[in-house]
């Protein structure tokens, strides 16, 4: 897979967002050895990925985790799975945008990309009231401007 690089810098949420996609695997391998014995060995693999890349990752290396973890029986397991299929169904029609109070007092806008965009209420205020310019600006820039795929 060829390296891709991003023009200019990278800010800190464009590193974790393209660490938690494409996800990072670390394979260390140590022997300590005295006289030809082996005192010490040491083996360890770190992966950094979000949960989907981990398991496209260990599915593709043949070490996929069990489907139903022990303790819940098949009956609770297709119910969460139906659960899940249901809260999804729902986050579709909904345009999978959703709003929510953050910690500190700001609004949380979830839905636009990996991470929710928060702003305090004054910004959003001073954001919605430039929103004719905002959309100017795209229309007048839209070559120049790049479209996240779906």
């Amino acid at each position: 897979m060829p390296v891709e690089r991003a023009s200019g810098g990278s800010s800190l949420i464009d590193v974790l967002d393209r660490v938690l996609d494409k996800g990072i695997v670390i394979d260390a391998w140590v022997r300590v050895s005295l006289v030809g014995i082996d005192l010490i060995t040491v083996e360890a693999r770190v992966v950094v990925a979000s949960i989907d890349t981990y398991l496209k990752y260990s599915e593709a290396v043949g070490q996929a985790p069990a489907v139903a973890p022990k303790g819940i029986d098949a009956k609770t397991h297709e119910a969460l799975l139906a659960e899940n299929a249901a809260l999804k169904a729902s986050t579709i029609r909904r345009g999978a945008v959703s709003l929510k109070v953050s910690e500190k007092g700001g609004v949380s806008v979830y839905g636009l990309g990996r991470f929710p965009v928060t702003l305090y209420k004054e910004q959003w205020a001073k954001l919605l009231d430039l929103a004719d310019e905002i959309r100017a600006f795209i229309k007048a820039h839209d070559a120049e401007l790049k479209s996240k795929p779906q």
